[in-house]
């Protein structure tokens, strides 16, 4: 594929997918705030408490800009910021579909935009990742400052957790669980997610080397 070609397939391809996460993180929000009986400042607040939207916010701002600015260079095209997106999102569809999904059973608009959070846009953004990031250039030291997000967010977590009595995830919950086990819990994830970007890094170097 030609140069032009290819960026115009990447600049299409972040367009498309930054319409459907705007769209879908709108719908969401939107319904959460019309079917919880919480006064709407409480209820954005627990909606930014999943990973999985935050996540998900993250990477629609990612392909926003990528449309609107394929070729300008910013923090957003530095090498290793996409497979940190990816790796996070990959972790995102995993762990749904292995722990979360057979918690509930959604219906209608509802299982549609969690279908697109937990499998379309993971998905989009491996493939994403293996066409369009620069193959041997990410810098192990530049990815694992990307964990800084993952540990911020565990912390915010727990804070509402504390302040608001609101855990989003089962294994968070401090109140069923105790503080020590959620501790441990939350470790374990901070691993987990560092082992996916490990991977998506080691990944990288061997498309690179094979290129070569």
């Amino acid at each position: 594929m030609k140069g032009d070609d290819k960026l115009k397939l990447k600049r299409n391809t972040a367009f498309i997918m930054a319409i459907i996460g705007w769209a879908t993180l709108i719908v969401r929000l939107k319904f959460r705030i019309e079917t919880e009986t919480v006064p709407t400042t409480e209820s954005v607040l627990r909606f930014l408490s999943y990973f999985t939207i935050l996540t998900n916010l993250l990477l629609t701002i990612y392909f926003t800009l990528i449309a609107l600015f394929p070729k300008k260079q910013s923090f957003w095209n530095i090498p290793g910021i996409l497979t940190a997106l990816a790796a996070f999102m990959a972790f995102v569809g995993v762990a749904y579909h292995l722990l979360l999904s057979a918690l509930w059973n959604p219906t209608g608009i509802t299982y549609v935009t969690d279908q697109i959070h937990h499998t379309l846009a993971p998905a989009v953004a491996v493939i994403f990742w293996y066409f369009y990031e620069v193959k041997g250039k990410v810098k192990f030291k530049g990815l694992v400052l990307t964990l800084i997000y993952p540990f911020l967010y565990l912390l915010w977590a727990l804070y509402r957790g504390a302040s608001a009595d609101f855990y989003p995830y089962y294994f968070l919950d401090t109140a069923q669980l105790g503080t020590q086990q959620v501790l441990v819990n939350a470790a374990l994830l901070f691993v987990v997610l560092a082992v996916f970007l490990l991977i998506f890094y080691g990944m990288n170097r061997w498309m690179a080397k094979k290129h070569r």
